[in-house]
């Protein structure tokens, strides 16, 4: 009997870590595709004199944006480098025709 109990004790557990494990492997996120937003061409941003600058009036035909925090320093720095390396893999052409805003 107990050996019965630890079978079961053993499968259900099998089958709870199989279910995170999957979970957790199937949560990696791969580089994913660019969503391209005809309506941000509409959107004004704030400079830090408050003045609204029209993103359509920011030189360069690729624009990368990103929303970031006066104080964060878990995510921010980790962001500024994959901002950095997706220009760096854009190459020349992409430093002379994009835009970085943060």
């Amino acid at each position: 009997m107990k050996e019965r109990i630890l079978l079961i004790s053993i499968l259900i557990l099998g089958i709870i870590l199989g279910f995170f494990g999957w979970k957790a492997w199937k949560g990696r996120s791969s580089i994913q595709e660019p969503v391209f937003v005809e309506e941000w061409s509409q959107i004004t941003l704030k400079n830090t004199q408050n003045l609204g600058i029209p993103l359509n009036k920011i030189p360069g035909k690729l624009k990368l944006v990103y929303f970031g925090f006066s104080h964060c320093p878990d995510m921010c720095p980790r962001a500024l480098i994959d901002m950095s390396l997706a220009v760096k893999e854009l190459g020349d052409q992409g430093k002379k025709s994009n835009s970085s805003i943060y």
